[in-house]
């Protein structure tokens, strides 16, 4: 692919970002051996159990991986763990916090906040002031 795009101009321009990008990719594993993953810094851990049970909740390192090893939609993981609907494939999810807490910074203090988005509906976000 790469040569006809090199070779037939009309398509060079159009391609010539995701190409450059695709270098900066290969060029950055070639040399950095140390490249990583960030997913597991940005991953929020949740915690599942087959519904009406008192089986112990299970925690996962992410809705992803949730949805790999249970053999679910994580887009349905998803919405179980933001209200949408109850349960998905016979698991009910919900977010662990515990497991979620950051290391905090000296002098940093986390406060729950309730925002208004575009179409009215509002969120809980936490906001991290240090001060």
């Amino acid at each position: 692919m790469y040569t006809f795009i090199m070779r037939h101009s009309i398509y060079s321009a159009q391609y010539a970002p995701l190409l450059f990008y695709m270098r900066q990719i290969r060029h950055s594993y070639a040399s950095n051996e140390h490249r990583k993953s960030s997913a597991p810094q940005v991953s929020k851990p949740i915690k599942g159990r087959r519904r009406n049970s008192n089986e112990e909740w299970v925690t996962y390192r992410s809705s992803h991986e949730a949805a790999r090893k249970l053999g679910l939609n994580p887009g349905s993981i998803s919405a179980c763990l933001n209200g949408r609907i109850k349960q998905t494939g016979g698991y009910e999810f919900e977010r662990d916090e515990e497991a979620a807490e950051p290391d905090l910074l000296p002098g940093e203090e986390w406060c729950d906040v309730v925002r208004r988005g575009g179409s009215g509906r509002r969120s809980r976000v936490r906001v991290a002031v240090v001060g």
